[in-house]
């Protein structure tokens, strides 16, 4: 049986990989026999859109801690906190994950903010759980003057 793995890359600072880049979401692929091979060169597959400001300008946007999981009728969602384009906490989005849908891991269909809390967001996870029939989304939150707290919603 085939793994699939959705993560992101750790920055260099001084070589030809930038935050941009690094805090998108890549995909790798194992099989049984083998380690995670990259898909598409070890290159971004998935990328948080830019904000609009109300003069016309653009913020960009980045993505971290993707989660893949399998739809309850078929297909994939992705989740990701969205950062701001140097990997700093985004102000627009806090206590928001991005969710996608695809049918195929190659095309993906943006489904916009979901807001789950009020704290910022470190990582997501997310899965269907047939027996509520519901997504049972855990999170865990950033709190400045405590230590990061796990929560699960459904």
């Amino acid at each position: 049986m085939a793994e699939i793995m959705g993560y992101t890359r750790t920055v260099c600072e001084n070589e030809c990989y930038e935050a941009k880049l690094a805090y998108s979401m890549h995909l790798a692929i194992k099989t049984e026999k083998e380690s995670f091979t990259p898909f598409n060169h070890n290159s971004g597959v998935l990328f948080a859109k830019a904000t609009e400001n109300p003069d016309g300008s653009l913020n960009a946007k980045s993505l971290k801690s993707p989660w893949l999981f399998k739809q309850k009728d078929g297909g994939f969602g992705v989740m990701a906190v969205r950062v701001e384009a140097e990997g700093q906490n985004d102000e627009e989005s806090r206590g928001s994950v991005l969710v996608w849908e695809s049918e195929n891991l190659i095309s993906y269909r943006e489904l916009g903010l979901l807001k789950l809390g009020e704290a910022f967001i470190d990582t997501v996870s997310c899965y269907y759980e047939e027996k509520i029939g519901a997504y049972v989304i855990c999170l865990s939150l950033i709190h400045i003057s405590e230590p990061t707290r796990l929560r699960c919603i459904s």
